[in-house]
């Protein structure tokens, strides 16, 4: 009975340390898209200089870029605007 919790005690190790190889591969690249300087390093590692930051922030920023018209799709109407008249969202009147 021993030789199978043995059995058992070395799988869970070896998936367990083989599995954490591509668990950290997955998060080096997470890191690199996340953080800037670690986009930076990458490219200082490569010989390449990076590129200029595009600033903005979250959602785009400039005018006309993605961001811009208030988060929304073109013609594409919000909660509680004109033009609806669909049956979602409201009782039907006869």
């Amino acid at each position: 009975m021993a030789a199978g919790k043995a059995r058992d005690f070395n799988r869970h190790n070896v998936i367990g340390f083989w599995g954490a190889i591509p668990l950290f591969l997955i998060v080096l690249s997470g890191v690199v898209i996340s953080y800037p300087w670690a986009s930076d390093l990458v490219y200082s590692l490569a010989g390449e200089n990076p590129p200029p930051p595009h600033g903005g922030g979250p959602g785009g920023g400039g005018p006309g870029g993605p961001g811009a018209g208030g988060g929304r799709a073109p013609g594409e109407r919000g909660r509680g605007e004109a033009g609806g008249g669909g049956e979602a969202g409201g009782r039907r009147r006869s």
